[in-house]
């Protein structure tokens, strides 16, 4: 199985989902994570750098999973989990209720195309008892705020990863850097589950690392050709070559793929 993709992608959104922007700060913190992530070997050593290295925004637990989105009984409902490190009784409770059918952040995932936080507007209908319920219950064992991000493998699987504590930093630089290390994180744990390596069948021409380097420092389309004396439809036509040779369709997923090859630093 290869890496996880975004299901979607801004325009103009450099590293961060489209209408934020990322903070030199968390841009930093990517990049350091991404490296430390890129030299985990296992689910462990990928778990703790995790938690490690996002505990200054709050962050207490980490799920990283595939699953199947169920609409009513019977469906076969549990996650293949990779990462989860929330507490065994609340698993167990949640199970044990079927609480999977009325999750709000398991609905959005299969409703929304970037990620989200547990609090957003809209996200189940304010009369919604078993959502309320959920969440209720979730703050209990100390689940109380979440970002989840939406994934696609692939080969088509649905996935998400959710960074989850009590207080959560989810000003629009940190949803943007959680994007990217959401994915990185998730197709490193793909990779170590089925002991792949990856080699990149096609080279990227010396315009196209460039555009990719540019992307990875943050910058718009425009800002890109800018920056390498072309038009902003150069550079999108450039970025465009990057993801289909790496295998991405996401401007972020190609950023961290790019990261983990060493085609870019």
């Amino acid at each position: 199985m290869r890496p996880v993709v975004s299901a979607a992608s801004g325009r103009r959104s450099g590293l961060a989902p489209e209408g934020s922007a990322m903070s030199v700060k968390s841009l930093d913190l990517s990049r350091e994570l991404l490296h430390a992530i890129n030299r985990t070997a296992t689910p462990e050593a990928l778990r703790d750098q995790l938690l490690t290295r996002l505990a200054g925004i709050g962050v207490e637990h980490v799920l990283l999973a595939t699953l199947r989105i169920c609409d009513a009984l019977p469906c076969d409902r549990r996650p293949t989990v990779f990462i989860g490190t929330y507490p065994d009784e609340w698993a167990r409770r949640y199970y044990a209720r079927n609480y999977i059918l009325h999750d709000p952040a398991v609905r959005g995932i299969g409703e929304r195309a970037s990620g989200f936080s547990w609090s957003d507007p809209g996200l189940y209908a304010p009369d919604d008892p078993n959502a309320r319920r959920v969440l209720g219950e979730a703050g209990e064992f100390g689940l109380r705020e979440g970002f989840t991000l939406p994934l696609l493998t692939l080969e088509g699987d649905t996935a998400g990863v959710s960074f989850v504590g009590e207080r959560l930093d989810l000003s629009p630089a940190v949803r943007g850097m959680l994007t990217l290390v959401g994915t990185y994180a998730l197709g490193q744990a793909l990779l170590i589950a089925n002991g792949q390596a990856e080699a990149l069948a096609e080279p990227l021409s010396p315009r196209e690392r460039e555009s990719l380097q540019w992307a990875a420092d943050g910058k718009s389309d425009w800002e890109i050709g800018e920056a390498m004396g072309i038009s902003e439809h150069g550079a999108i036509r450039h970025l465009r070559a990057v993801r289909r040779k790496l295998g991405t369709t996401s401007r972020a997923h190609a950023v961290a793929l790019g990261l983990r090859l060493g085609i870019i630093s």
